[in-house]
């Protein structure tokens, strides 16, 4: 699918890589038309290059590899391991500060409940760190 991209399909991507954008602003930044904009974005999204997110009635739009939740989970587990490793729900969930109201926060908030609902051989429910917890971190920190 990538050989078949044109100037817009360009652009779109490198201004929706690593920020979720919403529709408006990427049809200002590109010049183009809202609902050509959503043609283009939903061809990029069956081709596996971006992903689309709501927050309330608005759509926002950002590259697949913009994804951050990974480094999140070790920001998460180096900061749990430093603090020995145990420690309040409320406590982990505001280890990294985040804003509802900020699209591009959404991985943040994402990636302490991933870790304590879709990962758990990470964290134990009671939010402490594993010795495969510890195994990943040692594995993916630099």
């Amino acid at each position: 699918m990538e050989e078949n991209l044109n100037d817009n399909d360009n652009k779109l991507l490198a201004y929706c890589f690593n920020r979720r954008r919403h529709l408006s602003d990427i049809a200002a930044h590109i010049k183009i038309d809202v609902k050509n904009v959503s043609t283009r974005i939903e061809r990029l999204k069956k081709s596996g290059l971006i992903e689309v997110s709501k927050m309330g009635n608005k759509k926002f739009i950002r590259t697949i590899d913009g994804d951050k939740t990974k480094e999140y989970f070790i920001e998460l587990l180096k900061q749990l391991n430093e603090r020995g490793g145990d420690m309040k729900q409320g406590d982990f969930l505001s280890l990294i500060p985040f804003s509802f109201d900020n699209p591009d926060d959404q991985d943040k908030f994402s990636a302490p409940m991933k870790l304590m609902y879709v990962h758990p051989k990470l964290v134990e429910r009671h939010i402490k760190i594993t010795e495969e917890g510890k195994r990943f971190l040692k594995d993916n920190s630099k």
